[in-house]
């Protein structure tokens, strides 16, 4: 699912939800699943940049530019 169709979805179970008044129920049980699946891939704080399911363990640009080049080669290898 892409993330545009999973944010769709999102919003069709809130949309839901609040039509049948357990809006605050749902987003509560949407956020700490949320919260579950972050911590689970290892986000431990905003920004965090992954490049091919890896972290990246700062902001640094230089860093992300290195790791991308990585990446790529190691795919056309």
């Amino acid at each position: 699912m892409t993330a545009v169709a999973a944010f769709d979805h999102v919003l069709q179970l809130l949309e839901a939800a609040r039509e049948q008044g357990r809006f605050e129920t749902t987003l509560d049980a949407l956020l700490s699943q949320a919260v579950i699946d972050l911590k689970a891939i290892g986000v431990r704080s905003t920004p965090t940049f992954f490049v091919n399911v890896k972290p990246l363990a700062s902001t640094d640009p230089d860093q992300l530019d290195e790791m991308v080049k990585h990446e790529v080669a190691q795919f056309l290898k």
